[in-house]
């Protein structure tokens, strides 16, 4: 008998996380089923009757899975309904029949779009195939290194050198390149008209900086209330997170969020998830850039990075001195549902993109 596709129900968030964990060959988080539950039916933008996801079944057995994340988004300032791919999974034995969970998702009603801030290798050209495209642009990072010596490391270690000489190059090299990117980066001084501060919380002055400084992109919607729940609800395991507020007087006038992502051959990340200012307010964004380094660099961190945000906002970060380069594969991939709805895929300075949408902030 051939698998087949249901939607899932809470009921099925244990089962789900042993096999996001079998398929990626990992044990499973204690806490699961709770990121799933709080990524899936906790999440203020789902409508009653979306799908949370869809599981794919052989005899009653899971072996596939697809989660459809609800996030309200603004297209030219009209408010719209985006479904977004996560946990798209499917044991090596039914990878054919996993083609189900994608027509599952591409063929559901009741939202605007379908988007995708997490494609891969192995899921985009599968998107592809139902008729997502590439938004231009979502494949760009700027990455600051603030520690040579554990960059250099990982590269020798990612090339199969390993031992004592490789710790002793990785010593004498990582401190010629920190002195290196201390000499060419120049980050932004203090901006005298704005002040940054951490944020402990969303509240009515995100609402109040959203509604005037949205200017007509196509973006996630930043209400306060999803940017709690995003940032700073859910299971206590998620990433260490930051959140940067910068102020003209009492007027907050843009945020910037970043995660320490877990550890890789003992480099500590920081990453930007998201960083929101009016188009034109350069000062603002200069600010929160600038507090966002010397942070990183009193917290220790060996690089930071920014990902997938404007052009012009990535030019002026490779001025400071940031390094560019393009992801391996480009994450956001989008398709229109709604007729009425005209969202040009090629033209990267019609979005505002950022790691944080859709899925991007799970974990």
């Amino acid at each position: 008998m051939p698998a087949s596709v249901r939607e899932i129900e809470e009921r099925d968030l244990e089962e789900i996380s042993g096999l996001i964990a079998r398929v990626f060959d990992r044990p499973a988080p204690a806490d699961g089923a709770a990121r799933l539950r709080w990524l899936l039916f906790e999440n203020p933008d789902a409508r009653g009757g979306m799908a949370r996801g869809w599981a794919l079944e052989d005899g009653g057995v899971l072996v596939g899975f697809l989660a459809n994340v609800a996030r309200r988004m603004s297209a030219a300032g009209r408010d719209v309904l985006a479904a977004c791919t996560a946990k798209y999974v499917v044991l090596p034995s039914y990878r054919v029949q996993g083609l189900l969970l994608a027509r599952a998702y591409f063929e559901q009603t009741g939202v605007d779009l379908l988007f995708c801030s997490t494609g891969s290798q192995s899921s985009a050209p599968v998107l592809k195939r139902f008729g997502a495209v590439e938004i231009a642009g979502g494949d760009a990072a700027a990455l600051f290194v603030l520690r040579g010596a554990p960059v250099v490391s990982e590269l020798m270690k990612r090339h199969g050198y390993e031992g004592a000489l490789a710790r002793l190059v990785s010593g004498g090299v990582g401190a010629a390149l920190t002195l290196v990117e201390r000499v060419r980066c120049s980050p932004p001084g203090p901006r005298p008209d704005v002040r940054v501060e951490l944020l402990d919380r969303f509240d009515a002055r995100m609402d109040e900086m959203w509604e005037r400084a949205e200017g007509g992109r196509i973006t996630s919607r930043r209400d306060a209330r999803r940017m709690q729940w995003l940032y700073f609800e859910g299971p206590a395991s998620r990433p260490d997170t930051l959140v940067f507020g910068a102020f003209r007087g009492q007027q907050l006038v843009g945020c910037l969020v970043c995660q320490d992502r877990a550890q890789t051959r003992g480099v500590r990340r920081r990453e930007v998830m998201d960083l929101f200012t009016a188009p034109e307010d350069l000062d603002a964004f200069d600010a929160l850039v600038a507090q966002a380094l010397s942070r990183a660099e009193a917290d220790g961190m060996d690089t930071l990075e920014f990902r997938s945000l404007p052009e012009r906002w990535m030019e002026r970060l490779t001025s400071w001195g940031a390094r560019r380069r393009r992801l391996e594969v480009n994450p956001f991939l989008v398709k229109t549902l709604n007729p009425e709805l005209l969202l040009p895929a090629g033209e990267a300075d019609q979005w505002h993109l950022s790691p944080g949408d859709g899925d991007g902030a799970a974990w």
